[in-house]
């Protein structure tokens, strides 16, 4: 808390000191110094140049005062794409302007409650709205949220930001989109196939099949057209079609793992088998004993995940051209290499050549010490 003229005038030159230089919160400050004269004279033009640079800056606190004190046609849109800014306080005239709500929902799906009936009755406008956040769907009436169109476009946002965050499953944009919309376009069949490919992914197998009829999940078809475009939904098909040999061989040409959930009787299946480690080499966690002492096919999964040499028989951790694929496709897998490979001066220079960075930590004391391997790693790009 400033107490004193003079506290407020330091502030604000450390302030614009450090806005200068591009701090953003500092640029902030500044504006907010300017707007209520604040250690320095009261300027809101000011005001407006360092909020404007603080919301170029992805500063959202910066919109919210902008909105107060600029006029609609210098709102700054390219801020509020970037975080959004409280509704409520937008004048009436901004909630009309399409392009000003549409970078608003972007971000601040809520916004809804404030737009003019023009826009949200507007299925042109709603369209391009869930096209942006699919969680404005919540907001909308009865009429739109069961309307195929929006129902689609919605989806196919969704799905493609489960696709940025698939890694973390952490967020779940088509889970949303399914509680809050009509799911009777789900008991349609035809619908289901030729939209496949945007209704579900790993994330939401589970929450897509709930909604599915029995009669949908038992149809052939749809199972292939599912399996085909989300290969682990195979998972949560009726037990027949785990055992159905096109079906699984469908599923895991697109995802390896499904050989999880595929019947025994494919995990001793050499086609099938060397079908799923090429396609993700950790299915050779699923597969028969006797496939893991199997050298193409333990080749063929650590040239796709090298990390799974960790799981490989012995034999093949002291192979030299398996630990070097495996090394070749990630530098930590010569982390479980045999020993003797480790101490061999001419190997760990062969996987310096393929993944210098990573691989040359795990290589013997003794090799990293040795003066000529040292002279020789330099030499390697």
């Amino acid at each position: 808390m400033f107490h004193t003229d003079y506290e407020k005038q330091e502030s604000f030159k450390w302030y614009k000191l450090a806005a200068e230089k591009g701090n953003i919160g500092a640029q902030f400050e500044v504006g907010l110094c300017y707007e209520y004269g604040i250690g320095v004279e009261q300027n809101i033009e000011e005001a407006k140049k360092w909020f404007s640079r603080a919301a170029e800056n992805g500063n959202s606190k910066a919109n919210y005062q902008l909105i107060k004190i600029v006029s609609p046609e210098k709102l700054n849109l390219r801020g509020i794409n970037f975080k959004g800014c409280y509704p409520i306080e937008i004048p009436i005239e901004y909630v009309k302007d399409k392009k000003i709500a549409l970078s608003l929902l972007s971000n601040f799906e809520s916004s809804f409650y404030y737009l003019d009936s023009s826009l949200i009755n507007d299925k042109g406008f709603i369209i391009k709205a869930v096209s942006k956040n699919p969680d404005c769907i919540k907001y909308l009436n009865d009429k739109f949220r069961n309307d195929r169109d929006i129902i689609l476009a919605a989806l196919s946002k969704a799905y493609e930001e489960d696709l940025k965050m698939k890694a973390g499953k952490s967020f779940l944009s088509l889970d949303k989109v399914y509680k809050y919309t009509d799911c009777s376009y789900f008991k349609d069949k035809e619908f289901v196939i030729s939209n496949s490919k945007v209704i579900i992914n790993d994330c939401n197998c589970e929450v897509f099949f709930s909604k599915i009829p029995d009669t949908v999940k038992k149809d052939r078809d749809f199972v292939l057209a599912v399996v085909s475009n989300e290969g682990m939904a195979l998972e949560h098909v009726d037990e027949i079609f785990k055992k159905d040999r096109e079906i699984v061989l469908t599923a895991i040409s697109n995802e390896g793992f499904a050989l999880m959930f595929a019947d025994e009787i494919f995990k001793k299946d050499r086609e099938i088998v060397l079908t799923a480690v090429s396609n993700n080499g950790y299915a050779l966690d699923f597969v028969d004993e006797i496939f893991k002492k199997d050298r193409e096919i333990v080749l063929t999964a650590v040239s796709n995940k090298g990390y799974e040499l960790e799981n490989v028989d012995e034999i093949f951790k002291k192979d030299r051209e398996i630990v070097l694929t495996a090394v070749s496709n990630n530098g930590y897998a010569l982390k479980f290499a045999d020993e003797m490979l480790k101490k061999d001066r001419d190997f760990i220079l062969d996987c310096a050549r393929v993944n210098k960075n990573k691989a040359l930590e795990f290589a013997d004391i003794s090799v990293k010490k040795d003066p000529e391997f040292k002279e020789k790693i330099k030499l390697i790009k």
